[in-house]
């Protein structure tokens, strides 16, 4: 049967031997969900250029034996990046859901995904920490991911990941950030911690990192993406005044 929607998720050799790794990926395959649906585990060649040889045994067997998971290679490394943009190549039609490798689901997580995404279908689901970050003007339609998103097809605006990685490195919530902005592309949030077991402690050192050297460094960031592209600063500053 044809997938409806795509669970997208990547690893890296300094996690994919992880006992956990495989457990992850099959509380995702095993999903009671009201749609068919595929899981798709992006793996760079340039990372793992023997490929399947690298690639642990107990991923391997979910390969074969489940018809919903896929293995898909890609030749960049471009890092949390490969989640969206191989896949949304290979299945341009389809919602593709983005999730972390280390967040293991709950049963009722494409149940809860997929009733929210029916009823707003034009939208981008973005997961947030609890409430909406207070931090944000949720009242506009600019919002960051947390742990989870699901993008509609067309949800994006028309920018590749090497532009992502020259100007926001690999702080891809934030790149994700500006394609859906760019493109006008309303959202609706929700708690990520109701669909995910997400890792704390993996988690808690990303957010250290982020409201340390890296906080600092987004607003240089951005600032920098202005200067050499006015044309796309002038977009971000038109589409943040729309009401979400």
């Amino acid at each position: 049967m044809e997938p409806q929607v795509i669970i997208s998720l990547t690893n890296w050799k300094g996690r994919i031997y992880n006992e956990l790794t495989a457990p992850v990926i099959f509380s995702y395959i095993t999903q009671e969900s009201p749609v068919p649906f595929k899981v798709v585990l992006v793996l760079s060649s340039d990372e793992f250029p023997r490929k399947e040889a690298e690639v642990p045994e107990g991923i391997l067997k979910l390969a074969k034996g489940c018809e919903n998971f896929e293995i898909l290679w890609t030749v960049a490394d471009t890092g949390p990046y490969k989640k969206y943009f191989p896949v949304k190549e290979k299945y341009p039609s389809l919602p593709i859901i983005t999730v972390d490798d280390d967040s293991t689901a709950y049963p009722h997580f494409m149940k809860t995904l997929w009733k929210l995404h029916s009823e707003h279908p034009d939208r981008v689901i973005y997961g947030c920490a609890g409430q909406p970050y207070s931090w944000m003007n949720r009242h506009s339609i600019d919002g960051v991911r947390y742990g989870v998103a699901l993008y509609p097809p067309g949800s994006t605006y028309d920018l590749d990941a090497q532009f992502g990685i020259k100007y926001f490195k690999f702080m891809d919530d934030e790149f994700m950030r500006l394609l859906c902005l760019l493109n006008g592309t309303h959202h609706v949030t929700i708690d990520a911690n109701s669909v995910l077991i997400i890792n704390g402690f993996a988690q808690d050192k990303a957010i250290g990192r982020v409201h340390g050297r890296e906080f600092r460094e987004i607003g240089d960031m951005w600032g920098r993406l202005g200067s050499e592209h006015p044309e796309l600063k002038k977009i971000w500053e038109e589409k943040r005044k729309i009401p979400n």
